[in-house]
């Protein structure tokens, strides 16, 4: 029970950092003492998943709801950049008629976003993807909104990141990026207009500070 119990906080310490814009480094602490320890315990239990779930989406619903209605978007194809265990992606599948590409550089990530597609029956919607920020294997103009949250602090390079985003973007799609509260030692504003983007915007609501960019 202990053990369990440990595993359940360690994953809304997760989580919770995650969608408050934290220190990176903290959070990748935190993400992997989280994967190591859902990997080995026994909180794959059927109850203790149960909490987990709930738990997730609780606080990933009202983020869904701000994507959505931030962007606008409720049918194409979506991307999420970072996609961690595609909680959030599960809430948008919710209250969207979105496709998901799911993204991660980390092989356990895809892992727990693969659990969670077949859990929530959602394989005919969402297909997950190993890779890297900085060399997206998809075509131009593939995807109609880009997501992440709280992935940017980890990026070697924002701008080539960023650049790349844009590139799979198809015309009149959009990208929504938070988690940029937590960086501030990265000037964005330098970055996007480096870039070259078009059309961008910085934005803070007092709760969360977040790039959109247009194509």
């Amino acid at each position: 029970m202990k053990r369990e119990w440990k595993c359940l906080t360690l994953a809304i310490c997760l989580v919770t950092m995650s969608f408050t814009g934290r220190t990176a480094f903290a959070q990748e602490q935190k993400g992997i003492q989280a994967g190591e320890a859902v990997k080995k315990t026994d909180a794959a239990k059927p109850e203790t998943a149960n909490r987990v779930q709930d738990i997730m989406a609780r606080i990933t619903a009202p983020r869904a709801e701000k994507i959505k209605k931030i962007t606008g978007m409720n049918k194409g194809l979506l991307l999420d950049v970072g996609c961690g265990g595609a909680y959030l992606d599960v809430a948008l599948a919710k209250i969207t008629d979105m496709d998901f590409i799911l993204l991660d550089i980390s092989p356990w990530s895809i892992e727990v976003a693969n659990q969670n597609i077949d859990e929530h029956y959602l394989w005919k919607r969402a297909r997950t993807l190993l890779a890297d920020v900085h060399s997206i294997p998809l075509a131009d103009n593939s995807v109609n909104i880009v997501i992440s949250t709280a992935s940017i602090g980890f990026w070697k390079n924002p701008q080539k990141g960023l650049e790349e985003i844009y590139r799979v973007l198809a015309p009149g799609g959009r990208a929504y990026i938070s988690g940029i509260d937590g960086n501030p030692y990265r000037d964005f504003s330098r970055i996007l207009k480096d870039a070259g983007f078009p059309r961008y915007a910085l934005n803070n609501d007092g709760k969360d500070m977040w790039i959109d960019i247009w194509k």
